[in-house]
């Protein structure tokens, strides 16, 4: 289409071109003129370009009045010559194409073969570099992602708070103005927040849900899942860092009248767990019971209390 635009202006200025599309790229022009478009606004408006490009290729395929105004070639060229070298790096340059659905759903397929399906009053932007050294999309919104695999080329759909990352898979990304929800059904995905070290990997039936700066995982059974942040990875942590590092994790409180147990020592991974294996392992580890009244856990030396699960 470029190409089409482009030879039209050059053979319009060799005197070469249709009647047809010599119309066209005069009545364009007189429009600007009459409209008080001036040749700077051109090179300065790259909207302006871009209307005018669509404009003249729309025109010169379509049947149009011959003008009556005689041709001031000096005007007219001057004006295609300079659009020529304006457009040089606008005609060489690919933009994002974004796709809009109003009341109904729309089917996307992208250059890869991979379909989204938009939900009505969402919006897709597609890189302009798409499966050639991306595959970027920004997702306003709620979409069905079925991606195609590429080994070479993760899948990336931006949010406003979080980036989701594929190699070939399928999930739903749903978007409001304070939350955010990611449920995977097929292959892994990773999501991710602005913070690098802030993220989850999902597995089919897993979800994640972003609200409130707080980004959790859930599994199938809708249980809690930590996420993989480093600092659930502990060696010879004290007790108070174990607590408030759980507490955080899974807006929980955690309360133990027990002296003993501030002076132990905790190692272990509790990265990527829910809350009862995590409650679980640490009790029997240290020869601790546990209760959980919605979600207020007590921990208590097993010499005290039973535990209540």
């Amino acid at each position: 289409m470029e190409k089409k635009f482009k030879t039209i202006l050059q053979q319009y200025l060799q005197d070469s071109a249709s009647s047809k599309e010599n119309e066209a790229i005069e009545s364009f022009v007189h429009n600007m003129q009459e409209d008080g478009i001036s040749l700077e606004e051109v090179q300065q408006n790259l909207p302006l370009k871009n209307t005018l490009y669509r404009s003249i290729l729309a025109q010169s395929s379509a049947k149009k009045r011959r003008l009556k105004k005689r041709r001031n070639l000096g005007v007219i060229g001057g004006f295609l010559i300079l659009l020529l070298g304006t457009l040089g790096y606008y005609l060489q340059t690919d933009f994002p194409q974004t796709y809009t659905s109003a009341e109904d759903t729309q089917l996307i397929t992208l250059a890869d073969q991979s379909k989204i399906t938009l939900f009505p009053h969402s919006e897709l932007t597609v890189s302009s570099s798409y499966n050639q050294t991306d595959r970027q999309v920004q997702l306003k919104g709620k979409a069905f992602f079925a991606i195609s695999k590429n080994k070479q080329l993760a899948f990336t759909v931006q949010t406003k708070d979080l980036e989701t990352s594929v190699l070939g898979t399928s999930f739903l990304i749903a978007e409001n103005k304070t939350s955010t929800a990611i449920e995977v059904r097929t292959g892994k995905v990773k999501v991710q927040t602005k913070t690098p070290t802030d993220y989850v990997i999902l597995l089919p039936q897993e979800s994640a849900h972003f609200e409130n700066q707080h980004l959790q995982k859930y599994n199938a059974q809708n249980d809690r899942i930590s996420s993989w942040n480093q600092s659930l990875n502990m060696v010879n942590a004290s007790f108070a860092h174990w607590k408030s590092s759980i507490e955080r994790e899974f807006d929980i409180i955690i309360l133990s009248e027990s002296k003993a147990i501030q002076h132990i020592k905790i190692t272990g991974d509790y990265r990527n767990s829910n809350l009862q294996d995590i409650l679980d392992s640490f009790c029997f580890i240290n020869n601790l019971s546990y209760s959980n009244q919605n979600n207020l856990i007590t921990i208590n030396e097993t010499n005290t209390h039973d535990s209540q699960r």
